[in-house]
């Protein structure tokens, strides 16, 4: 099966992150092309580290580069004799190879790796959670029926810049799934044992890694999701150790939620998170920057 992935990248640092290498070089095992969509000024020093790479400028998140990607590959032909087309991105640390998602069956259309059973809809500003099965964006592989039909195409090419992330997630990630079932499409994904739970990859983070998934969200590592899970001895869970060093490598919070004590966590992420904006960037890079020195 021949595969073409547009992998859709933003780095506020301006550069290619050694854990995005990995992951770029674990899916050229199994992709025949990738486009490398950048958000990110990058040098061509940085450009150099990876063929096919695209710059591109827009406010639409990932799915405007899938949009981009996408309509690249169609306009150079580079789809005529592509099986399976990917949408990934950077929202997560591949930390193993990939041989058995690829390797599976999924007799269906569409495939990712997680499906989030819950969604939301909007009543004004007021999001309510509802049950809308969606295949989580970061990683998505369409079969030729699909990629090449007129709905799909007519989507993706609907996408435009919105106001805020949960109108992206509403718009394009849980109205893609439902629009392509509507069109008459299955789908399936890697993982299946927790398609009744409610956004798996950060609740079962730990549970979906001793499942085999070779995915970890990287807000979860971040401490962007301490009020729904936590990362205490998360080093123990990434078996490849250059891996785990390239995560290391990659964010400062992590140092901070690993290593700070109890008590200025506490006050890092719940009384400062009440400060007006500046006051709490200040306290907060002060900080960082100490507990970061202390553990270095």
């Amino acid at each position: 099966m021949k595969r073409l992935a547009i992998f859709a990248h933003f780095d506020k640092k301006n550069v290619i992150d050694d854990y995005v290498l990995f992951y770029v070089e674990n899916l050229k095992k199994y992709c025949d092309k990738i486009l490398f969509l950048s958000l990110s000024d990058l040098s061509q020093e940085e450009q150099s580290k990876l063929d096919n790479v695209i710059l591109v400028k827009h406010n639409e998140y990932d799915f405007g580069s899938y949009k981009r990607g996408f309509n690249y590959a169609l306009e150079n032909n580079l789809l005529e004799d592509i099986d399976e087309l990917l949408f990934v991105n950077d929202s997560v640390y591949c930390i193993d190879e990939l041989s058995k998602v690829f390797e599976k069956n999924y007799n269906s259309d569409f495939w990712g790796i997680v499906e989030n059973k819950y969604g939301f809809k909007k009543y004004g500003k007021i999001c309510v959670s509802t049950l809308q099965p969606h295949l989580q964006s970061w990683f998505i592989a369409f079969r030729k029926n699909v990629f090449m039909s007129n709905d799909f195409i007519d989507f993706i090419n609907s996408i435009k810049e919105e106001k805020t992330k949960n109108d992206i997630i509403l718009n394009y990630e849980i109205a893609l799934t439902q629009k392509l079932i509507n069109s008459g499409f299955k789908y399936n994904s890697f993982i299946t044992k927790y398609q009744n739970s409610f956004n798996p990859s950060i609740y079962y983070w730990r549970e979906l890694l001793k499942d085999d998934c070779p995915f970890v969200k990287r807000s979860v590592l971040l401490g962007l999701n301490r009020d729904k899970t936590t990362i205490v001895n998360f080093e123990k869970e990434i078996k490849n150790k250059k891996v785990l060093q390239y995560i290391k490598n990659n964010t400062e919070e992590i140092k901070i939620n690993t290593f700070t004590p109890i008590l200025i966590k506490n006050f890092m992420f719940n009384i400062l998170r009440n400060c007006p904006d500046m006051l709490r960037r200040i306290f907060t890079k002060i900080l960082r920057t100490f507990f970061i020195f202390l553990f270095d």
